[in-house]
């Protein structure tokens, strides 16, 4: 794709064309077009975002002056402001997880801060980013992330039903976690017409 420094773009852009196995994961690729200025704003989004670079240089830093460079994760942000220092020509995947499925493939929570991606997941960093640039197209690289967070999320499935016996899927309908304001029971029709759940509680 041949470069038009003066339409204005500063990034090319490729989209997922195919929806992801797991729920509450997006993606996008994004390639430097080499005019990208100093101090460029970057919004964060309300979720989680993982920054994978894997050519050139990305140098990111947030609202309070903590900086980072290369790959990065930043926690759900609303109302904080990154500030790109340093762009080198660089080719990215950004993924956008829910805190959910953020918590299960990065193992632990991140607040608003942005951390660099070897303080989360070490040494894969080095090897997801490999990996990408080993591909040739944006679509091989959404196929294989993809299929990388569906198995870290498959290891949250499995720890669950060793601990509870059930899927996440089913734990989320027990009734030990369906509480209202008269009473608690096992979910169950009516005994017939009329009939009403009293609290023993004053």
């Amino acid at each position: 794709m041949g470069i038009e420094p003066d339409d204005g773009m500063l990034w090319d852009i490729a989209c997922p064309r195919r929806p992801f196995r797991v729920p509450g994961v997006a993606m996008a690729g994004f390639r430097d077009r080499g005019i990208t200025p100093p101090g460029l704003r970057l919004i964060p989004h309300p979720a989680v975002t993982m920054v994978l670079v894997f050519d050139g240089t990305i140098g990111v830093e947030d609202a309070i002056g903590r900086q980072q460079q290369g790959s990065f994760a930043a926690g759900p942000g609303l109302g904080d402001v990154l500030q790109a220092l340093r762009v080198d020509t660089f080719e990215a995947l950004q993924v956008r997880l829910s805190p959910v499925v953020a918590h299960a493939v990065l193992g632990t929570a991140l607040d608003s801060a942005v951390v660099a991606l070897d303080d989360v997941l070490g040494r894969e960093t080095a090897r997801l980013g490999a990996q990408l640039g080993e591909l040739s197209s944006w679509q091989d690289r959404f196929a294989w992330a993809g299929a990388w967070i569906a198995r870290r999320w498959s290891h949250l499935h499995r720890d669950v039903v060793e601990f509870t016996g059930l899927t996440p899927a089913t734990v989320v309908d027990e009734p030990f976690l369906q509480v209202d304001d008269v009473a608690w029971g096992w979910p169950r029709p009516p005994r017939g017409p009329g009939h009403t759940v009293r609290s023993v509680l004053p």
